[in-house]
């Protein structure tokens, strides 16, 4: 998991209503909505699945309450991951307790008190737990299933990715994970991966790959996975390009006011977090 630093943090909680805006202007829809859309195809798959009962509708969100728990192992908790979470959650419209503890004290305290959903991170998952269903879900399955609706979102709607050719960038964790969502959604797929193996790893029988970073500029409608910066220059994107990138940092070599024609769909937190809250309910 990409370990987020206070200052993408305090970002986060300062432009969770520029990111609401933006969400709207590439998509059309709120980012509450986009969640819950993505979470709808999240949960058609195992370990998701209907057996645990339905989604949460999009008017009950005010009724949950959710509690997000700071946790100290491995390098320790990042000061204002907590704080940027609740954020989050607040915007969705959620009722946020504090459980007052860290660790499993924590843990302990949010069940107590009542809490619906718990939120926890360490340096290798973040994830959110539903103690009324125990229905569970981790960020790198609702970040790569958001990023793919925003995407869905952004080429016209539910649907418009069948038959049409998506380059996805990178084939690691949240990236094998987007692989089986944009088939899921019926896209004619090609993958690229600096390391040539792990794109042959995930690959199926009707996937492309792609070997040199030129054949980048080929292809209209790109998920970007890769969460390594510096790399992807003006040049390897065609005019137009639509791009949901979901990984930090972002991999972009120019500044985007440099191509105001590229869409580009990227924020550090609210997706995958959103995606997350309405999976487990």
């Amino acid at each position: 998991m990409t370990r987020l630093t206070t200052d993408i943090l305090l970002k986060t909680d300062r432009d969770t209503q520029i990111y609401a805006d933006n969400v709207k202007l590439l998509t059309g829809m709120d980012p509450v909505s986009l969640a819950f859309s993505a979470a709808v195809h999240l949960k058609s798959i195992s370990p998701y699945g209907a057996a645990h009962g339905g989604l949460g509708m999009l008017g009950s969100l005010s009724q949950i309450s959710c509690c997000v728990v700071p946790v100290t192992a491995g390098q320790g908790r990042v000061d204002g991951f907590s704080a940027s979470v609740e954020s989050v959650l607040r915007y969705a419209g959620v009722q946020v307790v504090d459980s007052d503890g860290v660790d499993i004290d924590g843990f302990y305290r949010a069940w107590e008190r009542g809490a619906d959903v718990v939120f926890l991170a360490d340096d290798q998952r973040y994830m959110a737990l539903n103690f009324r269903n125990g229905v569970c879900c981790e960020n790198n399955a609702a970040t790569a299933y958001g990023y793919m609706t925003a995407l869905e979102e952004m080429a016209g709607g539910p649907g418009s990715l069948r038959n049409r050719s998506v380059l996805l960038l990178g084939c690691g964790n949240v990236g094998s994970i987007a692989a089986n969502a944009l088939r899921q959604a019926g896209a004619a797929l090609t993958l690229y991966d600096r390391d040539m193996l792990a794109a042959r790893r995930i690959k199926r029988d009707k996937d492309r790959v792609i070997t040199d970073p030129k054949d980048i500029a080929a292809f209209s409608y790109i998920l970007d996975t890769t969460g390594t910066s510096g790399w992807l220059t003006s040049d390897m994107l065609r005019e137009g390009a639509v791009v949901s990138a979901p990984c930090i940092p972002l991999s972009f070599a120019f500044d985007m006011a440099e191509r105001p024609d590229i869409r580009l769909f990227h924020d550090s937190l609210h997706t995958g977090t959103l995606v997350m809250l309405e999976a487990v309910l």
